[in-house]
């Protein structure tokens, strides 16, 4: 088990969860993501290499997009209330995405409208909106869904533009 410490082991051990994820393996490639994660972070302390500042962080954004993808929703809770420590907009964006996807996606509006900053992307806001609209707050509902058009225009998905037209009248 001492080559899972070589981080050289760990760039082919993540490509091999990769392959994983992008064949639908999404619970093997969830918890290699973890392993990999693990053993980094161990590799770290005990002086064993240096890492990039980035490279624990990604791993977890790696692991909860592979959680949620397979619907693994108790460990994604777990992972996502862990958080992850980066100063990388995507990394943020892309956890921020995956948390709001799965707010979403286990019913939990309230959790979608509090994360959901100004800022959004497109991906985000309208998350937001269909929250707002499976609440019936038909006027937050459409100015989220203005704004999400104001971003798409017409590439709007069609679901969303219906839902659009549905709160502003």
């Amino acid at each position: 088990r001492l080559h899972r410490f070589d981080l050289t082991f760990a760039d082919a051990a993540e490509s091999f969860a990769d392959t994983f994820l992008k064949i639908g393996g999404t619970t093997v490639a969830a918890q290699e993501y973890g392993t990999i994660r693990d053993y980094l972070a161990v590799a770290e302390d005990l002086g064993l290499g240096t890492l990039d500042a980035d490279r624990l962080p990604g791993l977890a954004v790696k692991q909860a997009g592979a959680l949620l993808a397979g619907g693994q929703f108790g460990p994604l809770a777990e992972l996502l209330e862990q958080g992850i420590d980066t100063g990388t907009p995507e990394l943020v964006e892309s956890w921020n995405l995956i948390s709001a996807r799965y707010y979403s996606e286990t019913g939990q509006t309230a959790q979608v409208l509090e994360g959901a900053p100004a800022d959004s992307s497109p991906q985000r806001l309208a998350i937001k909106a269909r929250a707002l609209f499976d609440r019936a707050d038909w006027a937050g509902a459409a100015a989220a869904y203005e704004a999400l058009w104001a971003l798409e225009g017409e590439t709007l998905a069609f679901a969303d533009a219906i839902n659009f037209l549905l709160a502003a009248f």
